[in-house]
């Protein structure tokens, strides 16, 4: 994610030139690190709102014990991919609050 912003050409010539290592990591500048975190965070509410049930409804349908089998692992599966997805919106949210306070 650290190349976000760069463009094929530039990430393929980067790689060729040894500019660019597949295992970079390093910080390129703030305007990338807000865009990357925006990506994120907009990309994971889209696929918590792709869900036809919130998770309050699957650990209510959960708890009921009316499932048998496979439904009650997939829609365990779905619940912990929910909870997954809102922890990340939630330490995607502190990082742009760091970063602002940083700013300021």
């Amino acid at each position: 994610m650290r190349v976000f912003a760069a463009t094929e050409r530039e990430v393929l010539e980067g790689l060729a030139t040894g500019k660019l290592r597949p295992s970079d990591t390093g910080f390129i500048r703030e305007s990338n690190e807000a865009d990357v975190l925006r990506f994120l965070e907009i990309r994971c509410k889209l696929l918590l709102r792709g869900y036809p049930t919130t998770p309050e409804q699957d650990e209510e349908r959960l708890a009921s014990g009316g499932l048998q089998g496979f439904e009650s692992m997939a829609l365990q599966q779905c619940l912990h991919e929910k909870k997954i997805l809102s922890k990340t919106i939630g330490e995607i949210t502190s990082l742009q609050a760091a970063a602002a306070a940083k700013s300021k």
